[in-house]
Protein backbone atom coordinates (compact mmCIF):
# COMPACT_ATOMS: atom_id res chain seq x y z
CA UNK A 1 0.00 0.00 0.00
CA UNK A 2 1.38 3.28 -1.13
CA UNK A 3 0.74 6.24 1.54
CA UNK A 4 0.52 9.14 -1.25
CA UNK A 5 -2.82 7.33 -2.99
CA UNK A 6 -4.31 7.22 0.30
CA UNK A 7 -3.62 10.92 1.19
CA UNK A 8 -4.91 11.33 -2.70
CA UNK A 9 -7.94 9.74 -1.79
CA UNK A 10 -8.62 11.18 1.38
CA UNK A 11 -8.29 14.76 -0.26
CA UNK A 12 -10.81 13.73 -3.20
CA UNK A 13 -13.32 13.38 -0.81
CA UNK A 14 -12.55 16.60 1.00
CA UNK A 15 -12.49 18.13 -2.22
CA UNK A 16 -16.06 16.50 -3.26
CA UNK A 17 -17.81 17.58 -0.13
CA UNK A 18 -16.36 21.16 -0.70
CA UNK A 19 -17.66 21.03 -4.32
CA UNK A 20 -21.32 19.53 -3.84
CA UNK A 21 -21.57 22.57 -1.74
CA UNK A 22 -21.55 24.50 -4.21
CA UNK A 23 -20.05 28.20 -4.66
CA UNK A 24 -20.66 29.08 -0.80
CA UNK A 25 -18.37 29.47 1.92
CA UNK A 26 -18.22 26.88 4.33
CA UNK A 27 -19.65 28.31 7.74
CA UNK A 28 -17.77 27.59 10.74
CA UNK A 29 -19.92 24.61 11.51
CA UNK A 30 -19.17 23.34 8.02
CA UNK A 31 -15.20 23.47 8.40
CA UNK A 32 -15.32 22.09 11.56
CA UNK A 33 -17.11 19.17 9.56
CA UNK A 34 -14.63 18.78 6.78
CA UNK A 35 -11.95 18.41 9.91
CA UNK A 36 -14.07 15.98 11.43
CA UNK A 37 -13.96 14.02 8.33
CA UNK A 38 -10.32 14.38 7.61
CA UNK A 39 -9.12 13.00 11.42
CA UNK A 40 -11.46 10.03 10.48
CA UNK A 41 -9.57 9.11 7.63
CA UNK A 42 -6.38 10.23 9.55
CA UNK A 43 -6.80 6.91 11.87
CA UNK A 44 -6.72 5.14 8.24
CA UNK A 45 -3.54 6.50 7.45
CA UNK A 46 -1.88 5.11 10.59
CA UNK A 47 -2.74 1.79 9.76
CA UNK A 48 -1.22 2.69 5.84
CA UNK A 49 1.85 4.05 7.21
CA UNK A 50 2.42 0.82 9.07
CA UNK A 51 1.77 -1.42 6.32
CA UNK A 52 3.73 0.81 4.18
CA UNK A 53 7.15 0.41 6.78
CA UNK A 54 5.93 -3.79 6.72
CA UNK A 55 6.19 -3.61 2.27
CA UNK A 56 9.31 -1.65 2.35
CA UNK A 57 11.04 -4.62 4.13
CA UNK A 58 12.72 -8.47 2.84
CA UNK A 59 10.88 -11.10 4.82
CA UNK A 60 12.32 -14.52 5.06
CA UNK A 61 9.17 -16.26 5.28
CA UNK A 62 5.81 -14.68 3.95
CA UNK A 63 4.22 -16.42 7.22
CA UNK A 64 6.73 -13.99 9.40
CA UNK A 65 4.89 -11.07 6.55
CA UNK A 66 1.69 -12.02 7.32
CA UNK A 67 2.24 -12.25 11.11
CA UNK A 68 3.65 -8.53 11.28
CA UNK A 69 0.19 -7.45 9.00
CA UNK A 70 -2.46 -8.97 11.57
CA UNK A 71 -0.41 -7.25 14.48
CA UNK A 72 -0.42 -3.91 12.17
CA UNK A 73 -4.07 -4.20 11.73
CA UNK A 74 -5.19 -5.79 8.44
CA UNK A 75 -8.34 -6.68 8.74
CA UNK A 76 -9.52 -3.77 10.99
CA UNK A 77 -7.61 -0.94 9.74
CA UNK A 78 -11.01 0.52 8.32
CA UNK A 79 -12.89 0.19 11.91
CA UNK A 80 -11.95 3.27 13.84
CA UNK A 81 -12.14 5.67 10.44
CA UNK A 82 -15.68 3.82 9.60
CA UNK A 83 -16.62 4.16 13.44
CA UNK A 84 -15.31 8.29 13.25
CA UNK A 85 -17.48 8.44 10.36
CA UNK A 86 -20.78 7.20 11.52
CA UNK A 87 -20.58 9.28 14.66
CA UNK A 88 -20.32 12.56 12.99
CA UNK A 89 -23.24 15.08 12.56
CA UNK A 90 -22.98 16.24 8.88
CA UNK A 91 -24.26 19.81 8.28
CA UNK A 92 -27.68 20.26 6.12
CA UNK A 93 -26.14 20.42 3.33
CA UNK A 94 -23.58 17.70 3.34
CA UNK A 95 -26.05 15.26 4.64
CA UNK A 96 -26.35 12.69 1.38
CA UNK A 97 -22.58 12.87 0.49
CA UNK A 98 -22.11 12.01 4.01
CA UNK A 99 -24.83 8.98 3.86
CA UNK A 100 -22.29 7.80 0.62
CA UNK A 101 -19.08 8.35 2.36
CA UNK A 102 -20.51 6.16 5.13
CA UNK A 103 -21.53 3.51 3.25
CA UNK A 104 -18.62 3.04 1.03
CA UNK A 105 -16.46 3.00 3.63
CA UNK A 106 -18.37 0.21 5.27
CA UNK A 107 -18.48 -1.68 2.05
CA UNK A 108 -14.70 -0.95 2.20
CA UNK A 109 -14.06 -2.02 5.71
CA UNK A 110 -16.21 -5.26 4.67
CA UNK A 111 -13.51 -5.49 2.24
CA UNK A 112 -10.56 -5.20 4.74
CA UNK A 113 -12.11 -7.91 7.04
CA UNK A 114 -11.29 -10.66 4.12
CA UNK A 115 -8.24 -9.24 3.58
CA UNK A 116 -7.46 -9.79 7.17
CA UNK A 117 -8.84 -13.16 7.05
CA UNK A 118 -6.36 -14.21 4.04
CA UNK A 119 -3.84 -12.52 6.51
CA UNK A 120 -4.91 -15.13 9.05
CA UNK A 121 -5.28 -17.52 6.55
CA UNK A 122 -1.41 -16.38 5.06
CA UNK A 123 -3.22 -16.90 1.69
CA UNK A 124 -0.88 -14.39 -0.64
CA UNK A 125 -3.65 -14.89 -3.43
CA UNK A 126 -6.50 -14.16 -1.45
CA UNK A 127 -4.53 -11.25 0.18
CA UNK A 128 -3.69 -9.53 -3.84
CA UNK A 129 -7.09 -10.29 -4.90
CA UNK A 130 -8.32 -8.54 -1.75
CA UNK A 131 -6.29 -5.71 -2.10
CA UNK A 132 -7.21 -5.06 -5.29
CA UNK A 133 -11.01 -5.47 -4.48
CA UNK A 134 -10.27 -2.53 -1.78
CA UNK A 135 -8.50 -0.19 -3.97
CA UNK A 136 -11.42 -0.97 -6.27
CA UNK A 137 -14.14 -0.26 -3.50
CA UNK A 138 -12.08 3.25 -1.92
CA UNK A 139 -12.17 4.66 -5.82
CA UNK A 140 -16.01 3.99 -6.32
CA UNK A 141 -16.18 5.94 -3.07
CA UNK A 142 -14.55 8.70 -3.74
CA UNK A 143 -16.06 8.71 -7.69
Amino acid sequence: MKVRPALFSMAVVIAALAVACGDAEPTAEETAYLADVEQAFDLFQVNLDEFSTLFGQSWPLPSLMFMALEEAGAGIALDGTVAALEAIEPPDRYEDDHALLVSGMSRSREVDQRIGQSVVDADALAFVLGNVALGESMAKTFL
